[in-house]
């Protein structure tokens, strides 16, 4: 077998071109904004924010979670508020 991908079996090494390694906190580092004092209220803000802008993209809304959690927690005692 081997016509399919090239032929040859990989007995050494193929050679791959070489890039940089991946900096995932590349892009915090680079941020230009200094480090807010964090625990000032306009920093917590902005943390919380970036934390549900963070999760929305991921699909999942953080505050959407939690009104559902309350929302059935408020069902019972309105069932039993209706006798």
């Amino acid at each position: 077998m081997g016509g399919l991908f090239g032929g040859k079996r990989r007995s050494e090494p193929v050679a791959t071109p070489a890039k940089p390694a991946p900096q995932p906190d590349s892009a915090l580092a680079d941020d230009p904004r200094p480090m807010p004092d964090p625990e000032s209220p306009a920093a917590r803000r902005a943390a919380t924010e970036e934390r549900n802008r963070v999760s929305r993209r991921s699909g999942r809304v953080s505050t959407d979670l939690t009104m559902r959690q309350r929302r059935q927690r408020e069902q019972p005692r309105s069932a039993l508020g209706s006798f």
